[in-house]
């Protein structure tokens, strides 16, 4: 079977590496998604992906994150090289669908 999701090389893992998108990167929100994007001089490009911590259950908090890796995953193309991206699903995002989520993802890259 061929593995299709995500390499690990694209995931921002350090706390300093989400730091440093909070602070100098610029934010954009569309609905239930909110994305910080900053670029940096570093060949490649980064993801990383967040839920809101109101969101009590493990298992829903995981449910978002892996809608957005997937989301990211089909889109990847619409990145350029330098660029570091966190992806942030509200708590309401819980009520939507996966073609929701999707939906805000493609208004904030109009």
């Amino acid at each position: 079977m061929k593995d299709e999701s995500l390499p690990k090389l694209l995931i921002l893992k350090s706390k300093k590496e989400f730091e440093e998108v909070f602070e100098k990167g610029s934010r954009k929100s569309s609905g239930n998604l909110t994305i910080y994007c900053y670029t940096s001089n570093q060949p490649g490009i980064k993801f990383g992906f967040l839920a809101d911590k109101r969101i009590k259950k493990s298992v829903s908090r995981n449910k978002l994150k892996r809608w957005l890796r997937e989301i990211v995953r089909k889109n990847k193309e619409k990145f350029s090289s330098g660029q570091k991206t966190i992806f942030f699903a509200k708590k309401e995002a819980l009520d939507k669908t996966y073609w929701d989520l999707y939906a805000d993802f493609e208004k904030l890259f109009e």
